[in-house]
């Protein structure tokens, strides 16, 4: 869950991204798993995605080494 307002926009990088509504200090925790929130994928469900699928949650997602799952905001 972003702790910070956020909104998407077109990107110039990767097409759409998502930016900080305001202004963020150095050090600033940005982002807190939330399970009721975020969403979370086994590896072997990962592993069934097709290309495309997988594509996407090589940008968005990262796999969490305390819960061996792929962890991606909803």
């Amino acid at each position: 869950m972003y702790l910070f307002p956020v909104y998407v926009k077109n990107s110039k990088i990767q097409g759409k991204g998502v930016f900080a509504s305001q202004a963020i200090k150095k050090g600033a925790v940005v982002w807190k798993y939330v399970p009721e929130h975020d969403k979370s994928l086994s590896v072997e469900d990962y592993e069934k995605l097709d290309g495309e699928e997988k594509k996407y949650m090589e940008k968005v997602a990262y796999l969490s080494v305390s819960s061996g799952k792929y962890i991606f905001p909803p």
